[in-house]
């Protein structure tokens, strides 16, 4: 009897033990499913189909990844720092408000930082002597007006500044070929130079905080006197005179050089604003190609922000640092889970975070492609991330379809406002073999771009005249080869 009441004690007590293991034992299975549990099933329809998607459809535990250690948590200067070291807001300003006056110290200074290779076209300010020490009063004092009309029109109209530089014989058939002989040999950066240094000379007086909003309010003007329909015909009308083609190399490069390729990471105050009022109005931001550029974006409120670009591990000099953990997270779950928590000093919401709430591959970009001695795979994909405050508010997502754009991004969309920066703009107006297979013919006439250095938006019409040119004998090539450094 004693032995049989041991027996029954012992494998009471051995059952309760080995039941407590195996409650603990599901218990801890149960947390790390939680854990690592991913998102949408595989039958899923691709991402740039869904129109009604919402991130709460995406939640994650996320006090038991953080206990299980699977989150990576990076800051806004950990994955933006770049924008945050090189990034500037560039306004629009009022060129007769230009701080200086144009008198005889002001032609002295002129003359002695002018390009010297502008001056056979500038003969019409010193028609006797480049030397200013040699000038009389009276020709000073006719310097001093031709440079005061010239600075007048840069602000009232692009039209009579260009009039005036061809009838003073700015331009001509003899500099056009010299020119046109310097292209052929491989020398155009001379050329672009000698008429970049040729602007800043004739606003050398301005301050220099505001130098390179001012240059680029010179810039959109020059871009809008080409390409808005007012001033198109009068644009296309000099282009018929091989004559004036050096007026034009002064109109492409200084649009070019302020609002691409020296000015590639600015954007203009104006398309942020724009943006933040779309964006309130309901809209959804499809950033055309924009790497990794959203910290202004969210920086000024705009909360719902899709980007369409493949992420090219070779152009990483456009990107910030934290481009590729903003496309993928590492581990099993793809990074599901991670955050940005903003913490730059210039952020106004000080609480702001990001969370990747979904990652899911959608086919390759390049299989097996050799970047840097190293052969790597380059998934098409989509990341969502939830854009809320840390106390759990949704104030919008971040969506990065990682693949090329294509013509169906285009179509009109109510619920859309369309972004994209001046370079990359060529890319999809140009009518060489750049094209990124994009027929700008085809777009809806209810088209608007919100370009990311242009002070205002631009509609159908700009587009198609824009297409017209690089059609065109004389074409502008406004995109790629800019300055990253």
């Amino acid at each position: 009897m004693k032995l049989s009441y041991i027996i029954l004690v012992l494998f009471t007590a051995f059952s309760f033990f080995f039941n407590c293991t195996l409650l603990c034992g599901n218990e801890k299975k149960q947390k790390d499913v939680k854990a690592v549990q991913v998102s949408p099933a595989s039958s899923e329809k691709p991402e740039t189909t869904e129109t009604t998607e919402t991130t709460e459809t995406f939640e994650i535990d996320q006090k038991a990844e953080i206990k299980e250690g699977t989150f990576v948590t990076k800051t806004s200067s950990d994955v933006f720092g770049r924008w945050l070291n090189i990034q500037e807001i560039r306004v629009d300003h009022n060129l007769n408000n230009l701080k200086g006056k144009v008198d005889a110290i002001f032609v002295e200074d002129f003359m002695d930082k002018m390009p010297r290779d502008i001056i056979p076209q500038i003969n019409f300010l010193f028609p006797r002597t480049p030397v200013y020490n040699q000038l009389s009063k009276e020709e000073i004092d006719k310097a001093v007006k031709h440079l005061e009309k010239m600075r007048s029109y840069l602000e009232s109209d692009i039209s009579l500044f260009v009039d005036y530089l061809i009838f003073h014989k700015f331009t001509s058939f003899e500099i056009s070929m010299l020119e046109q002989w310097d292209v052929n040999n491989d020398n155009l950066n001379e050329i672009y130079r000698k008429y970049r240094n040729f602007l800043e000379t004739l606003l050398h007086d301005i301050d220099y905080s505001n130098k390179y909003s001012v240059l680029n309010s010179v810039a959109n003007r020059f871009f809008e006197y080409c390409f808005y329909p007012t001033t198109f015909n009068h644009f296309t009308g000099i282009l018929k005179s091989k004559e004036n083609f050096p007026v034009a190399r002064f109109l492409y490069e200084v649009i070019w050089y302020y609002l691409a390729r020296g000015e590639w990471y600015a954007w203009h105050g104006n398309t942020l604003s724009n943006l933040k009022r779309e964006h309130d109005q309901g809209k959804e931001v499809v950033y055309i190609a924009g790497g990794n550029d959203i910290f202004q974006l969210i920086s000024s409120g705009i909360y719902n922000i899709r980007n369409i670009d493949p992420i090219y591990p070779t152009q990483t000099r456009y990107y910030s640092e934290g481009w590729d953990f903003l496309a993928k997270g590492n581990g099993e779950n793809k990074g599901l889970g991670d955050t940005i928590v903003f913490d730059d000093p210039f952020n106004k919401e000080k609480d702001l975070i990001m969370r990747r709430v979904k990652y899911k591959e959608t086919g390759l970009i390049a299989a097996a492609v050799e970047i840097e001695d190293t052969v790597v795979s380059i998934p098409e994909s989509v990341t969502v991330w939830s854009i809320e405050t840390k106390d759990g508010k949704k104030l919008g997502k971040y969506t990065l379809e990682r693949r090329f754009v294509e013509q169906r991004d285009f179509r009109p969309d109510p619920e859309k406002a369309l972004l994209i920066s001046f370079n990359e703009l060529y890319f999809i107006m140009t009518a060489s073999d750049e094209n990124w297979g994009i027929n700008p013919r085809m777009f809806n006439r209810n088209i608007q771009f919100h370009v990311k250095q242009l002070r205002s938006p631009i509609n159908h019409r700009v587009l198609m005249n824009i297409r017209t040119i690089q059609e065109s004998e004389f074409p502008n090539r406004f995109g790629s080869s800019v300055i990253y450094d």
